[in-house]
Parts: structure tokens; sequence; C-alpha cells
């Protein structure tokens, strides 16, 4: 076993130092991953003569060194994943001591474990050079060739040079990580109080007014007319409808996100569905007109009938909630091979070009609303949440275009059967 310190051969010191600027741009550029690491091998082959290179990364809790990026083409038939114990092998021995390790023959050295797996792989010699940042240890970066005593000191010396670049990108790829999980978890808590205080705002108020109007009906129902009684009773029941819908779209919401919302999708003329679907909905729609285009010979597709139901409905009364009350909502129906898309195009304000990207965020509408004491229907923002989250369950998919002061046009698409449906619409009956 020989250990090494600083080496030079002034004869290929250029090259060698020329080829360490190219892999320090690629790591720069690129950050190192499965496909940048083979280049980085095809940069380091003219000057160190290995038929194997792989970088071992170190999993602490498991302790073992895991074989990653390998690198052995025209060489060694690497097949399987390997994975090989920290104590006893060369890689945690380099870790260990931070400092690289030149193994003439590796017969001469059967005191690391890995040796006889490398053996019958058809190596001999080797040379594994420490990864580690700081006080971070990281992994090892090894090189193995067939035949023995391939590797010398300078070879040992610039692959450890080489280890040092990348054990900086890994150090920064892992911080990077690091980085986005704090995000992830800065994001969620966000969500999560967001969530908490919308919820509370948005429930509290048909909550309050099924509680004062069933107090007043209790308080003076002696006193109170049968009009009045009724229309006490209707607002009590109106407003805890809106209460279901309101924990419906939270529970709708959630399921999506766990990926556990149940699609059972038919055969289904989606044509026939949104005529179904306007005329149901047009006393609820505000007095607002619904003009209606369908496509002739449209291809049916295979949906759930209530859930893409539930889609529509969020885009039409979306839609009758901004269009001034003059202006038609115009809802179409075409085949585009090969989807069948359905638009809803509304006359009214507009959505400026950095609110449109966030149109289907959870609780972006919500957010907005409590912004400005807004307290119609829908206050969650989950509505086209949901609807982006059924449509893609479905393999289609939904977006929106705007253009301020002239009004906004949602649309979803989702996949044709491929065959004329056969089922009436009702402008063929």
């Amino acid at each position: 076993m020989t250990t090494l310190g600083p080496v030079h051969e002034a004869a290929s010191a250029d090259r060698r130092l020329a080829a360490l600027r190219a892999i320090t741009y690629l790591i720069n550029s690129a950050g190192l991953t499965d496909e940048t690491f083979p280049r980085i091998a095809a940069e380091m082959r003219p000057l160190l003569p290995f038929d194997m290179a792989a970088v071992a990364l170190l999993d602490h809790a498991a302790g073992r060194f895991d074989l990653r990026h390998e690198d052995n083409r025209g060489a060694l038939p690497i097949t399987e994943p390997l994975t090989f114990p920290r104590h006893g092998s060369a890689y945690g021995w380099v870790v260990d001591h931070r400092k690289p390790l030149l193994l003439p023959d590796i017969r001469e050295a059967p005191e690391f474990v890995e040796h006889p797996t490398l053996l019958a792989l058809g190596v001999r010699s080797r040379v594994v050079a420490p990864l580690v940042a700081g006080h971070e240890q990281l992994g090892a970066l090894g090189f193995g060739a067939r035949q023995p005593h391939a590797f010398t000191a300078a070879d040992a010396e610039f692959a450890a040079i080489v280890a040092d670049e990348i054990s900086i990108a890994l150090q920064n790829r892992r911080l990077l990580e690091q980085a986005a999980r704090l995000n992830a978890l800065e994001e969620a808590d966000r969500m999560r109080s967001l969530l908490l205080s919308t919820v509370s705002h948005e429930l509290r108020t048909p909550l309050g007014l099924v509680k004062g109007y069933l107090a007043m009906l209790l308080r003076d129902w002696e006193r109170l007319g049968q009009a009045e009684q009724r229309e006490f009773l209707q607002v009590a029941l109106e407003e805890a409808d809106r209460l279901a819908e309101l924990v419906d779209r939270l529970l709708d919401m959630s399921c999506l996100q766990a990926g556990s919302l149940r699609i059972e999708p038919v055969p289904l003329d989606l044509g026939q569905l949104v005529t179904d679907t306007v005329r149901r909905l047009q006393p609820l729609l505000g007095g607002a007109r619904v003009e209606l285009h369908l496509e002739a010979g449209l291809p049916p597709v295979l949906a759930d009938e209530r859930r893409i139901g539930q889609v529509l409905r969020n885009l039409l009364e979306n839609a009758a909630r901004y269009s001034p009350p003059d202006a038609p909502i115009t809802v179409a129906v075409r085949a585009t091979r090969p989807v069948v898309e359905v638009s809803v195009t509304d006359r009214g304000p507009g959505i400026p070009p950095e609110v449109l990207a966030r149109l289907f965020t959870p609780f972006y509408r919500g957010e907005e609303r409590a912004a400005r004491g807004d307290s119609r229907r829908g206050g969650l923002g989950l509505g086209l949440a949901i609807a982006r989250g059924l449509v893609e369950a479905h393999g289609g998919r939904i977006w929106a275009e705007s253009r301020v002061g002239v009004g906004s046009r949602f649309c979803f698409a989702l996949p044709a059967l491929g065959r004329t449906s056969r089922r009436k619409r009702a402008g063929g009956r």
C-alpha cells in the first residue's frame, strides 16, 4: 500500500492543467449528474489509464458507499449497482484519512472488503481519492484498471485534485437540495396558515348566518308571520348548502393532493354534458346569458360525468361572477385531434399576465379576496385548483387566456376516444 503527498510531473503538467480546467468548467456549468460524469471521465481518460471509474457516495445512515455515476465504457462489465460497507473498504479508508490511496495490485491488499468483487470484475490496480468538503465526508472517487501497476503517484495526485472539484459540486448540490427542502417546508407552513385563516373566515360567515336566523326563529317564532318564517328558513338552508359546498371543496382538494380521488370514466358525449350543464345552471348564473356553440360530429371522451360536470360548473360560475350583466358568456365545444376542447369565454375585466400564471394555485383567489374584503361565494380559492386536478386526473389539460379590458377564456381538453358519439344532443332531437 502506498500513500501519496504532492508530486509534480513537468512533462504532463500542461495537459493535466488543461483537463482540470475543462472539468472545472463542466462541473460549474452542468453540475454532477449521470450525464456529466461520463464527460468528466472522458476528459481524464487520455491522462489516466483506467478501465472503470465511479463516484461512490457515502450513505452515513446505512454506513455504506453506493457507487453512482459509473463510467466503464469498453472496459469492465459492471451491470448492477454496487454497494460496499464504509468500514473495511478502501473508500472508507480514504475518507477517514482524507488522502488518496494508490493500490498497484489489489491482490496484495486483501484487507479491503470490496477487492474480491473487483477482482471478479477484472480489476487489478486502483486509485481512490476522497470526496470531502470541510468537515463533511461525501464519498470517494475510484478508478480501476485491468493491468497491475497501471497507475503512478502522479495519477493519484491528479485524481485527488479532480476529487476536490467534484466534492465542491456535491456539497453545492446538497446545499441546494437542503435549501429546496427548507423552501418547501416554509411554503407548506405558509399554505397551512393560509388554509386555517381562509377556512375559518369562509366557514364563519355562513355558519354565523345559519345560527343567527335559527336563533331568531326560536326566539320570535310566535311573533313572525308565515312568510317571514319561510324566508328565515330559506336563508338558513342556502347558507347550510354553502357550508356543504365549502367542505366538499376542501375534501376534493385533500383527495387530489393525496392522489386518492376516485375517477370513474365512461365513454361520454362531452357536447351533451355541456348542454345539460348549461341548462341546469342557467337559473344560478345571475341572469347571465349563455351562448352555446357545439361542433358537429364530436367524438366521445372517456371521462367521469360528475367530475367533468363539476369542472364545467366551476368555469361557468366563475365567468358569470366576473361578466357584466348584459354581456353574454360563450361556451364552445370542438374537436381538435386528438382531443375534445371546451372553452368558456366571458367579457369581464380580464386578468393581468402576472396573475394569470397563479390562477390554478390553491387558495390564490381566497388570498386575493381576503385582501380586499370580498365575501362572495367561492372565497376559498379552490375552484380552479380543483378543476385543474380533475382535468389532469383524466389525462387532459386546462389553461386560461385573457386580455385586460376585453375578457377571459378558460379552456380544458380531454383525450378523444376516436369515434363519433352515437348519443343524441339536445339540438339534434
